[in-house]
């Protein structure tokens, strides 16, 4: 009897032991991956000066998440990133890419960091002959964008470059939009981006 008590408990501590850790499987990414990597975006950091700029943090966002669709990689960002780092006893905000946040992305198994902030843009108003007898003028712009990729287990930077395309619109006078040109060249530093960032699958 005393026996075969003895082999219960032995197999109960065995049960025990088997058992996953919550920190093997931190918050559920690694199994839910599926064997896609996992990318963390950092929140788009906006220096830029202009009003309304809000717009073009949106354009960011977007590219990010067509870059980066789910069918290919396990996405961590906003509120869910947020979360996941208070799990681990982090809350710094991610912008702030502490070496806290860097040890709990690593424990989580995360692969990539993606930080993206927009530079302060420049624009100017052009007229040229013979467009000033038609009464047309020209919006050029260019919004420099900073764009950082890591690796987060080697802590390699795969990608880092400041993208700075012209965007331009032309159109009657009191029809040109700044806006417009603000958004062309945005529109062709995140097809660079989209284009040049090459991460394993």
């Amino acid at each position: 009897m005393q026996m075969r008590r003895y082999f219960l408990f032995i197999a109960f501590l065995l049960t025990i032991l088997a058992m996953p850790t919550a920190e093997a499987s931190y918050d559920g990414s690694q199994s839910i991956a599926g064997g896609r990597p996992i990318v963390a975006i950092y929140p788009v950091v906006n220096s830029m000066r202009e009003r309304g700029s809000y717009y073009l943090v949106d354009m960011v966002n977007e590219s990010l998440f067509r870059k980066f669709d789910s069918s290919t990689y396990l996405v961590m960002t906003g509120p869910a990133l947020t979360e996941s780092l208070q799990r681990y006893g982090v809350y710094d905000d991610p912008v702030s890419d502490t070496a806290a946040i860097r040890a709990a992305l690593r424990a989580m198994g995360v692969h990539y960091i993606v930080k993206v902030e927009l530079l302060p843009a420049s624009a100017k108003q052009k007229i040229n002959f013979p467009n000033v007898f038609l009464l047309r003028k020209t919006w050029v712009a260019t919004v420099p964008l900073a764009c950082i990729v890591i690796d987060v287990p080697t802590g390699t930077v795969v990608y880092d470059a400041i993208l700075a395309e012209q965007g331009s619109d032309e159109n009657f006078i009191g029809f040109a939009s700044k806006g417009q040109a603000l958004r062309g060249s945005l529109g062709k530093a995140l097809e660079r981006f989209e284009r040049e960032t090459l991460i394993p699958e």
